[in-house]
This record gives C-alpha cells, sequence and structure tokens, in this order.
C-alpha cells in the first residue's frame, strides 16, 4: 500500500459483513498496522487513529468513547505514539522472544487432554483446535467491524462493559487465552461446542470453542468474565 508493506485481514471482509459490504475488493488493515501508519506518517496523531479506526470498521462515532490512547502522549512535545501501552509500560510492546511453539492449542508442556469437569470432558483434544491467531487475538481487542459482533474488548473503547486491562494489547491477549485454555479451571458443553472458564495474569473469563466445518475446530471467542458469572 502506497509502496509500503502492511498486515491486513480477513475478518470482516466478508460479504456477509457490514465492512465487506460496504468496501468490496478492497484491503483491510490489522489495528496494528493502523498505528504503525499513524507513526510513521501523522507523528502518532490520536486523531488521526481514529480516524482510520472508523475508516476501516473498528469502531463506529455512535458507540465509541474517546479511548485513553492519547493519554500515551500526554505532557510530551514533538508527537509520540498513536498506541495504547502494553502492559510493561512499552508503546506497541513486543514478545520479548519467540513464543513456545504450539500444535493447534497444545503448548510445549501439554498433556494434550482436557481435564474432565464434573464427568464431562471437552470431545477433542488441545492439538487437534486450530491456533489461535494474531488476527483473532485483534478482533477480539478492536472487534470485527459488525455492531453488536464479537470482540470490542479493548480498555478505553467503551462498546462492552467486559474489557481487558488497560494497556493490554495483541501479546497479552493472546498469552491470555492460552492461559485459560492450557489451565481450564471448568468447562461445559455448548450448542456448537463448549466453553472454558478459567483465569490467567489475574483476569477471569471464558474462552469459547466452536465445530468448524470439515470436523474442524477453533476458538469463535472470549472475553473477561467473573467466576461468580459462570454458568457452572
Amino acid at each position: 500500500m502506497d509502496g509500503r508493506r502492511v498486515k491486513a485481514t480477513r475478518y470482516g471482509t466478508s460479504r456477509r459483513s457490514t465492512w465487506g459490504t460496504a468496501n468490496k475488493g478492497q484491503v483491510r488493515l490489522r489495528p496494528q498496522a493502523i498505528y504503525d501508519q499513524v507513526d510513521d506518517l501523522y507523528d502518532g496523531d490520536p486523531a488521526m487513529a481514529r480516524e482510520l479506526l472508523q475508516r476501516y470498521g473498528y469502531v463506529t462515532n455512535s458507540t465509541r468513547k474517546s479511548p485513553a490512547r492519547a493519554s500515551a502522549n500526554a505532557g510530551k512535545s514533538g508527537g509520540g505514539s498513536s498506541r495504547p501501552p502494553t502492559a510493561a509500560g512499552h508503546a506497541g510492546g513486543g514478545r520479548g522472544g519467540e513464543p513456545p511453539a504450539r500444535r493447534g492449542l497444545l503448548g510445549p508442556e501439554g498433556p494434550d487432554e482436557f481435564p474432565e469437569f464434573n464427568g464431562w470432558r471437552p470431545p477433542v483434544k488441545r492439538s487437534e483446535i486450530d491456533a489461535f491467531t494474531e488476527d483473532q487475538a485483534e478482533v477480539l481487542l478492536d472487534g470485527d467491524g459488525t455492531p453488536g459482533g464479537h470482540g470490542y474488548h479493548r480498555f478505553g473503547l467503551g462498546i462492552k462493559s467486559d474489557e481487558f486491562p488497560e494497556g493490554w494489547g495483541v501479546p497479552e491477549v493472546m498469552q491470555w487465552v492460552h492461559g485459560i485454555t492450557d489451565h481450564p479451571t471448568w468447562g461445559r458443553p455448548t450448542r456448537n461446542g463448549f466453553v472454558l472458564y478459567g483465569a490467567f495474569n489475574g483476569v477471569e473469563g471464558a474462552a469459547y470453542v466452536r465445530r468448524e466445518h470439515g470436523n474442524r475446530w477453533s476458538i469463535s471467542t472470549a472475553h473477561p468474565q467473573r467466576a461468580v458469572d459462570w454458568n457452572r
């Protein structure tokens, strides 16, 4: 795009989605790519970040409160970063090295089978569930581009009440989802699959696993949720 390599996503680009219908054939940038462009081309201008997030269908004028992104630049002169600080306090953040290899949802320490919950066990192994991706983590944070759709859990968006902690980005959300699927404390079947409940880094929540076409399984959504609200 404009001679620059950017990260794009296929989420919300189908003919059935609101953004995909209105932008047929268009490339949809990931939120991370939007922040990168704003930092590089617009000196980290928060207003431009908001405009591009709206243009690519991640937030709407009618539902979005002004997030705390601008506070990352408060008191600074000469620009800064448009993106929120990570949990470690660094703009944009990093993984601090490559994450451990996974086979599907199976981590390097195993085990492959899920535990039993009150006599019920999930019908698949961790390695038989599609890997959780950065695209999916971005959707959990900034939404799938459809009103009332999946995601919109980033701190400060003000669209849903079950937001992630301040400063959480893609790396933290991926670690959180893996933490719940690695060490669930409760689980139950649903109409199209099952849900796992647990806590990681002090955040309780739920991860929903859905059966896809062709006997594939994947995480359909996940969100913070207090343990007292788990459907036991």
